[in-house]
């Protein structure tokens, strides 16, 4: 299966019908997505940070 975006064919034969997970990780795996999903920094709640 190549992704239309890489240059595919929009034809039944490049279908691949995926459950939403596997949708997902496929589509990370093809365009080389390396970082883990939602990648962001998290801050630690602190008395001072939830205002007390």
């Amino acid at each position: 299966m190549t992704p239309i975006a890489h240059g595919g064919e929009d034809i039944d034969e490049n279908v691949q019908p995926l459950c939403r997970t596997c949708h997902k990780l496929k589509t990370r795996e093809d365009f080389g997505v390396t970082k883990p999903p939602f990648w962001r920094t998290a801050e630690k709640e602190t008395p001072s940070s939830m205002g007390k």
